[in-house]
């Protein structure tokens, strides 16, 4: 009794690890914008803000994932209860996996399904955001945490519209001059861009 019992749970335990490590990471959208895609658990290589290629064999659609959480599904096996035995009981596994959401960033504006989808490389990723820069001066702040040995930039063109807040004597203004300091030392920024930056940014 008790044998055949352990030999259930083992089938059991197979059969849901099977199923879950069987699950594509395949991706649809129906407006070409946003996309919705479900992941298995097992070797997870996707985070929330992390970029993705979604590639149905194609021109590639580059995009980033909003929001990635734990879903499951049941879905009726049959298990053995004997050693090497043909399956004989029937019962419900819950198969866990991850449902995630992102936003198209790049690609075809077109509906699709079923498109298989990828964390994307370093490379890859630096390649948009060169592509999607805008021209300018840029500031290196470091690397993308998401994307390692990508480094994260920022455009060095401030305005009247720049805002930095909090409250009297927290730093506002020495913090604004520890930027546009990097800002003349690391760029091509121009002195008088500069000094014209701190005046709009510190009325």
């Amino acid at each position: 009794m008790e044998s055949g019992l352990g030999l259930q749970v083992e089938s059991f335990r197979e059969a849901r690890r099977n199923l879950e490590a069987s699950v594509l990471p395949l991706a649809t959208s129906v407006d070409g914008r946003w996309f919705s895609f479900q992941p298995s658990l097992h070797g997870l290589e996707f985070q929330v803000g992390g970029y993705v290629v979604l590639d149905n064999g194609g021109t590639p659609r580059f995009g980033q994932v909003i929001t990635l959480d734990l879903d499951q599904l049941s879905t009726e096996v049959m298990l053995s209860t004997q050693p090497g035995g043909v399956p004989e009981s029937r019962r419900q596994v819950p198969v866990r996996y991850a449902s995630g959401a992102g936003a198209i960033l790049e690609g075809d504006a077109a509906p699709f399904h079923d498109v298989l989808v990828r964390a994307a490389a370093g490379s890859e990723v630096q390649a948009w955001l060169e592509r999607s820069a805008r021209p300018g001066a840029k500031l290196r702040l470091g690397e993308l945490a998401l994307a390692a040995g990508v480094p994260c930039l920022a455009d060095a063109g401030f305005d009247r519209h720049t805002l930095l807040c909090g409250q009297s004597g927290s730093g506002k203004t020495y913090s604004l001059g520890v930027i546009l300091e990097g800002l003349l030392i690391e760029t091509d920024l121009s002195s008088r861009e500069g000094h014209e930056s701190l005046r709009l940014l510190t009325r």
